[in-house]
This record gives C-alpha cells, sequence and structure tokens, in this order.
C-alpha cells in the first residue's frame, strides 16, 4: 500500500515559550529532513510487511496511540493488519506540519470507497532524525447535516504571514477558558464572522459553538481542559489537548483532541478543524 500525498502545509512548533522566531537556514533544513522521514515512515507503515518502517523508530521510541496498546511492535501489528483485513486500504496526508523536532500530519485512512477514518499524526524527531515519541488520534469519518464542508478541505497555510506565532498561545489559550468558564462571549470576541467549521456536527459561524457551549451551561457541565502541545506556523495553529465533562456529555466524555485552526492576521479564528476521539478508561499517562 503506498500513501498519497496531497499539498503540504507548514506550519509546527512544540511550544515551550511564547513563538516568533522563525528557524534559520540549518534550522529548515532539519525540518525538512523530519518531515520527509515522517512522510517516509508513513509510507512504509501502513503495508502488510511493513517491517522497514521500523527502522525510522529510535530505540528509546515512546508509543501513545490506544490502537497499539502503546508500544513499537503494537504500532507494526495495528497498521499491517489494518490493511490486510481491508484489501482496498490506502491513505491521504492532506497537512504536514513541520517545526524544529515536531511533525504533525492531517491523514485521511480509507478503509473501502465508502469507510474512512481521520486521523491526526504528532511524532517528535530526535537529532538523528529518527522517530522518537508519537501521539495519534483517531475518529470515523461520518458526516453530520450541518454542512458540506468535509473534513479535510479548505484553506492551505500562508506562510508569508506570522499569525500562528503571535497568537497561537494567546488562542488556544483563550478556547481553553471558553470551555471551563463557558462563558460564550468568548467566541465572539476570538472568532470571525463567518468561522468556517469542519467539525461535522457544528454549524458555521459562531452560534454554531455558541450552542454547544449553551448546551453545557444548561446542564451545569464542569469541564477540565489540559493544552498538551501547541504547533504554529504562518497563519495555522494545532494543538493537541485533553477535555474531560462532568458530568459526561455524550461523545464528548473524556477525550483526546487534535484542534487545526486557521487564524487571522488580527489573531481571530477563521477556520476549524479537529479530530476527537473518547479515551474510554485508556490511561491518561501513556495517551500523553
Amino acid at each position: 500500500m503506498n500513501v498519497k500525498f496531497t499539498s503540504i502545509l507548514f506550519l509546527g512548533l512544540f511550544i515551550i515559550f511564547p513563538l516568533g522566531v522563525n528557524a534559520g537556514p540549518d534550522g529548515f533544513m532539519k525540518e525538512e529532513r523530519n518531515r520527509s522521514n515522517v512522510r517516509d515512515f508513513y509510507n512504509h507503515l501502513y503495508r502488510i510487511d511493513n517491517q522497514k518502517a521500523g527502522s525510522f523508530l529510535s530505540d528509546d521510541y515512546i508509543e501513545h496511540q490506544i490502537s497499539a496498546a502503546y508500544k513499537k511492535e503494537g504500532l507494526l501489528s495495528f497498521a499491517s493488519q489494518r490493511v490486510e483485513s481491508n484489501p482496498g486500504h490506502y491513505a491521504v496526508i492532506h497537512r504536514s506540519i513541520a517545526q524544529e523536532n515536531m511533525v504533525f500530519i492531517h491523514v485521511e485512512e480509507r478503509l473501502s470507497s465508502t469507510v474512512s477514518v481521520v486521523r491526526g499524526e504528532l511524532f517528535r524527531i530526535d537529532a538523528d532524525g529518527k522517530i522518537q515519541e508519537h501521539w495519534s488520534v483517531e475518529q470515523p469519518a461520518v458526516e453530520g447535516d450541518k454542512h458540506t464542508n468535509g473534513f479535510f478541505s479548505g484553506s492551505e497555510v500562508n506562510r508569508a504571514s506570522k499569525a500562528g506565532r503571535i497568537y497561537g498561545v494567546k488562542a488556544m489559550d483563550s478556547d481553553a477558558r471558553l470551555f471551563r468558564t463557558l462563558d460564550s462571549s468568548i467566541i465572539f470576541k476570538t472568532r470571525t464572522d463567518r468561522y468556517i467549521q469542519h467539525n461535522p456536527w457544528a454549524s458555521n459561524g459562531p452560534k454554531g459553538l455558541q450552542g454547544f457551549i449553551e448546551f453545557m451551561k444548561s446542564e451545569k457541565t464542569v469541564v477540565k481542559v489540559e493544552i498538551k502541545h501547541v504547533v504554529a506556523e504562518g497563519d495555522y495553529i494545532v494543538g493537541l489537548n485533553y477535555f474531560k465533562t462532568m458530568p459526561a456529555v455524550d461523545g464528548f466524555s473524556e477525550v483526546i483532541v487534535f484542534d487545526i485552526v486557521r487564524l487571522t492576521e488580527d489573531g481571530k479564528s477563521d477556520e476549524h478543524w479537529d479530530v476527537i476521539q473518547e479515551l474510554n478508561g485508556e490511561p491518561f499517562s501513556k495517551v500523553f
């Protein structure tokens, strides 16, 4: 099985302090090496005989994927069995996001002509270009009735923009505050009027998200939020986030989420994709 690649989006940065410094020539070359290694790894991963994919992984590799049982061997076995059980299997990388030692890919996994899975994959790369750590979120690509935007379509990154690095941390913090406080006024301060939504269960525009927030507020829901990783470049940001709702909200009780957001030049969220997976009792320490 060969992985198909669409246009590449350059984002990416593991944030441990506010962003704003562009990578120099050496940094850019390492990012491109890292991106290429992840792409090659993924191309070899989803095959019945995928042992070569293991050569891209470091000796101290750490696996966080639930369906891989948190093991290197588990990931190889999962991917091989996935292909063997689905003869028409293929994967499309719609977005590849790399900066410093982190690479994120937004993947469409086709199991058949009618069944597909949305995947978000985050990799940490060591100094030698080996994949050292991997986080994964998977979600059935079940279309809703709120819009026809699709899970993967939308704008490509504007690499000339600095909005992601200037406003990325603030934008993710604002969203965390929105869910912690359920103050829907935050939505209208941080989103554009058109706010394009690729989550199939939320309508376009700020009011689509407002409806979900107001529902949780009416149910007196308490939401725990943790931002685990944020990557940013151009006008895009990507966050790996943890949410827990009490009492549990159906489909959003305790979840790992990749949020992908395109920002305007003044830092407002203009377009949003996500990949959401319930933990279903899986250990927090292994998933993150």
